[in-house]
């Protein structure tokens, strides 16, 4: 099994925020963000440098959300939410890999290799 070692950790998450945890392998960096109410569409990643940010979209304008069959007190309560998370080192977005299942986003990114 690999060792692993966390590098970010929302300790003091606020029940308007997502729980979101950082920390890397020997080979890559990896990111979880427990979104339950979120829907795969709304999440967008994006890479600057050795960064990735989160961003969860989604309606805000109450009127069309009722228009959509909801009530305000079903909508995410996290939409506009963004997070960026700074890995240690630096990495290979290029070949990042994302799954989100049952609320849970998981993002690996492997560790660039110099040669």
């Amino acid at each position: 099994m690999q060792s692993s070692t966390r590098f970010s950790t929302d300790s003091d998450v606020s029940p308007f925020e997502p729980s979101v945890e950082s920390f890397q392998t020997a080979s890559e960096c990896i990111v979880i963000a427990h979104l339950q109410g979120v829907l795969r569409d709304e999440v967008k990643i994006s890479f600057s440098g050795n960064s990735l940010t989160l961003k969860i979209t989604g309606p805000s304008d109450k009127e069309q959300l009722a228009r959509m069959g909801y009530y305000s007190h079903e909508v995410s309560r996290w939409y506009g939410y963004e997070k960026t998370v700074q890995f240690p080192v630096e990495v290979n977005a290029a070949e990042a890999k994302a799954t989100f299942k049952h609320g849970v986003l998981e993002v690996r990114v492997p560790k660039l290799i110099k040669k």
